[in-house]
């Protein structure tokens, strides 16, 4: 039989939780006990230190696109002008980028260039349409766009320069708040949704009384051991297969193991 810790007296701090979470009732049954609210605040703050590190990794590899492919790709694109849905350059052709023996982007109006499928490049834009090609091992799927005959637009080298860096530069700033959002977005939905069955299924099978926000704070806490080892690997460049459905495994067992320590103690 597990001793309760004694109400308002708190033993684990935030920088113990995301090493107890993965062993200790203690933990998840202060979690239930003491803590008030759904865990909202503690994702957030568990989510923002995770992303650290790999968000260093993210913007390293956004700088170096920047610098050795996005500078170079706008300082070669020709300036392009699409008139009535038909596309019109007045410089050599084609515009193959980065280079002939590994094309990504052809852009071509004098004919050489018809079909993406005869390439091994991903776009093609031609007089008349914008091609798509998507690989996948030896097989190969491609998507026509014809442009339609109401846009007249003119793309001028310049202009590019001068209105992408710019862009590029803010997303490289907004990229750390932006993606904490999606991801807390995510643990919260997925924590809300954990918590139904906690307190519909598990509450019953463990014989514990937990209230729903009570079992929504102790998924918070059991979500810690999965988003850890996630960002761990992931800042090692480490892949596992089907590691979407093992993180939810992890997760799921930790819910039960967190609400199964909280058995014979009503917690609202």
């Amino acid at each position: 039989m597990f001793a309760p810790t004694p109400r308002n007296e708190k033993k684990y701090r935030f920088y113990q939780i995301w090493l107890f979470s993965f062993f200790s009732p203690g933990l998840y049954r202060e979690v239930a006990e003491q803590w008030r609210g759904t865990g909202f605040i503690y994702l957030f703050f568990l989510l923002g230190i995770c992303w650290i590190p790999l968000i260093y990794f993210i913007v390293n590899g956004l700088v170096f696109f920047k610098t050795n492919v996005l500078t170079e790709f706008l300082q070669e694109i020709p300036t392009m002008n699409i008139v009535n849905g038909e596309l019109f350059i007045n410089e050599g052709q084609p515009f193959v980028f980065p280079d002939k023996n590994d094309p990504f982007l052809i852009i071509d109006t004098s004919g050489v260039f018809n079909d993406i499928s005869n390439t091994q490049a991903e776009i093609l834009l031609t007089k008349k349409q914008l091609s798509i090609q998507s690989r996948n091992g030896l097989s190969s799927e491609v998507h026509h766009y014809p442009l339609p005959d109401s846009i007249n637009l003119s793309l001028e080298r310049e202009a590019l320069q001068q209105k992408l860096m710019p862009l590029f530069n803010q997303m490289i700033f907004f990229i750390y708040p932006i993606l904490l959002c999606l991801s807390l977005a995510y643990r919260f939905f997925q924590s809300m949704l954990f918590a139904v069955l906690g307190y519909l299924i598990l509450n019953p099978v463990f014989r514990t009384t937990l209230s729903y926000t009570a079992v929504m704070r102790v998924m918070a806490v059991a979500l810690t051991p999965a988003i850890v080892i996630s960002t761990i690997l992931s800042t090692m460049h480490i892949n596992i297969e089907k590691e979407f459905v093992l993180y939810l495994l992890l997760s799921l067992t930790y819910l039960c193991f967190g609400i199964r320590a909280n058995r014979c103690y009503p917690y609202a």
